[in-house]
């Protein structure tokens, strides 16, 4: 059961201010800084039909990114999760549940917290949730509550599926023993062109976006 809310204290409200110019950065810099090819599932980007223009689901909101394999992506360096691999949670971390950002849709789950913060849903999920490349919801590696990371997984042909996830429940998760999660949509991305299934865990790469 999740205690009562209130009102942070004045004192709070600067030092929650502060946090969302870090945030924003963290959740907004690389779609301008990645530098992603774009094309439909399977990693193509020079289809010019019109049976290549399919548009993405509201579910993953934009077309799906990939990466040479040998072209790191910029922004800092990725780090091998060493446990177990990502996976999917369900309904409940998919887009529309947060996405648009209204006062209707609550963060809830272990970042309930967020809900207090007056300015989070404006000044953070909202543009988050306005992105045009691919985003998601969930806890994939050791980040705190409203904190994103770029999440990629390699293909047999050796290009990357990424996206990029905000973390709303189960901060700081990390370790052998915890279970990174993302949406269902989010997990049927990255699994494509794998030769795994939805129900496999994937092993991937992982950055905190800054």
């Amino acid at each position: 059961r999740q205690p009562s809310r209130s009102p942070p204290p004045a004192r709070d409200l600067q030092a929650m201010a502060l946090r969302q110019v870090t945030l924003a950065s963290l959740c907004f810099a690389s779609a301008a800084a990645s530098g992603h090819a774009e094309g439909r599932p399977g990693g193509h980007s020079d289809c010019d039909s019109s049976d290549c223009q399919e548009p993405w689901p509201r579910s993953l909101r934009g077309k799906a990114p990939t990466s040479p394999a040998t072209t790191p992506l910029g922004g800092g360096a990725w780090q091998r999760w060493e446990g177990a691999g990502i996976t999917y949670h369900g309904p409940a971390y998919d887009v529309d549940v947060y996405c648009p950002a209204s006062d209707d849709k609550p963060i809830g789950n272990a970042c309930w917290r967020l809900d207090n913060d007056p300015d989070f849903k404006t000044d953070v999920l909202a543009p988050y949730c306005a992105r045009a490349d691919l985003i998601a919801f969930g806890h994939p590696a050791d980040v705190e509550c409203g904190e994103c990371t770029e999440i990629r997984v390699q293909r047999l042909d050796g290009a990357y599926n990424t996206i990029t996830v905000m973390t709303t429940d189960n901060p700081g998760s990390g370790g052998v023993t915890s279970s990174p999660e993302l949406s269902t949509a989010g997990k049927e991305h990255l699994t494509q062109g794998t030769g795994k299934q939805l129900n496999d865990r994937l092993p991937f790469e992982w950055r905190k976006v800054s």
